[in-house]
């Protein structure tokens, strides 16, 4: 059971836990951990699409989420990110997509 030698400082854990929570067995109240997991969303999928600028909002800019339903009546929020002069890219992947994510967990009560 990973320790840490500082009491303020969180416990990292690994990346690959497939379950965390087994690590929470013996740790004591306000014990922290920090749990680095990956995230469930592909790296970085090939999501990128051109788009008519004439189709887009006249007041886009880049990093603007837009909002739309795609061809099955999904909700789709794709994010501007190049504003061409004729075209936009948009990208519609999950804004967690490749990301790592981190969990800072305190321990408040033991039973």
């Amino acid at each position: 059971m990973p320790r840490s030698s500082h009491p303020n400082r969180p416990i990292v854990l690994p990346a690959d836990i497939s379950r965390p929570a087994i690590f929470l067995l013996g740790m004591f109240v306000h014990c922290r951990i920090r749990i680095r997991l990956k995230s469930r969303y592909p790296s970085y999928l090939i999501a990128i699409h051109e788009a008519l600028k004439r189709n887009a909002p006249k007041d886009i800019k880049v990093g603007m989420q837009l909002h739309g339903k795609d061809s099955g009546g999904h909700v789709v929020r794709p994010i501007a990110k190049e504003i061409k002069d004729d075209t936009v890219l948009l990208d519609f992947n999950h804004p967690l997509a490749g990301k790592t994510l981190f969990l800072d967990v305190e321990v408040g009560d033991v039973r």
